[in-house]
């Protein structure tokens, strides 16, 4: 996917997968017209023997521009998930404003996750953030949630699926917040 955005122009991706294949996501933004906003939202489920490859560079080239990458990955079985992310903050682009966060669950003691977070930025006014969270379900929050009386299968599942509707939260519009929230609902069945 390639994209160039130009002036105040937005763009805002959701991307839902749960796959039990392999997947590879190329994409890269240019944003060229001043107050440009990229977005990119992504909900990985990834299970058995499968693969996912996201590879996404996002390039300021213009004063004023806003991005913002936040994936979620959920890997069980086997699967493994590669994200090589990159921000570039050109030389001519005060007021930058970009952040990369990717947060992962290993849900089994062979799932694989290898993640590439990365800035390069050539101007002084900017506010730039990556960073990268990899653990399994907290055994606390399950010794909690089984405290209340929920058996420890329907905890996992609660705390999973909490962890994925993260992805939808920033959802603008009401309608399509439940129309999504219905989907990952049906991706968890």
């Amino acid at each position: 996917i390639r994209i160039r955005q130009r002036k105040n122009s937005k763009v805002h991706i959701l991307d839902l997968n749960k796959t039990e294949s392999l997947r590879r996501i190329d994409l890269s933004a240019s944003l060229d017209g001043e107050k440009a906003e990229f977005g990119f939202r992504s909900l990985n489920i990834v299970g058995k023997s499968s693969g996912e490859h996201d590879f996404i560079r996002v390039k300021h080239n213009a004063p004023g521009c806003k991005s913002r990458q936040f994936v979620r990955n959920l890997i069980s079985d086997a699967a493994n998930v590669s994200y090589d992310g990159g921000v570039i903050a050109g030389k001519n682009c005060p007021g930058t404003d970009s952040s990369e966060l990717i947060n992962t669950l290993l849900l089994s003691d062979d799932a694989k996750i290898f993640v590439k977070p990365t800035l390069k930025i050539y101007h002084d006014d900017v506010a730039c953030s990556h960073g990268n969270t990899v653990g399994a379900l907290d055994s606390e929050s399950i010794f909690y949630l089984e405290s209340r009386g929920i058996d420890k299968k329907r905890a996992e599942d609660l705390l999973v699926r909490a962890f994925a509707k993260d992805v939808i939260a920033e959802h603008p519009f009401p309608a399509g917040k439940r129309r999504l929230s219905a989907v990952l609902d049906a991706m968890f069945r």
